[in-house]
């Protein structure tokens, strides 16, 4: 025998769904941030070490 309100069901349905889109919302939104930082790396890298210590050329003998 089926005890529970119909209407009690789809509200729970309704909760999940919420959790589903507020879920993968947050996972774009990752998505993007992390490829738009990726993108800024790429374009303009962080210096290297080797970078701040420039060796000067030396006259060959």
């Amino acid at each position: 025998m089926d005890i529970t309100k119909r209407s009690a069901l789809l509200q729970g349905m309704d909760r999940i769904k919420v959790i589903v889109i507020t879920v993968a919302a947050a996972y774009l939104i990752a998505a993007f941030t992390l490829s738009f930082f990726l993108s800024i790396r790429l374009y303009r890298p962080l210096p290297s070490r080797s970078e701040g210590r420039k060796i000067l050329p030396t006259a060959c003998r």
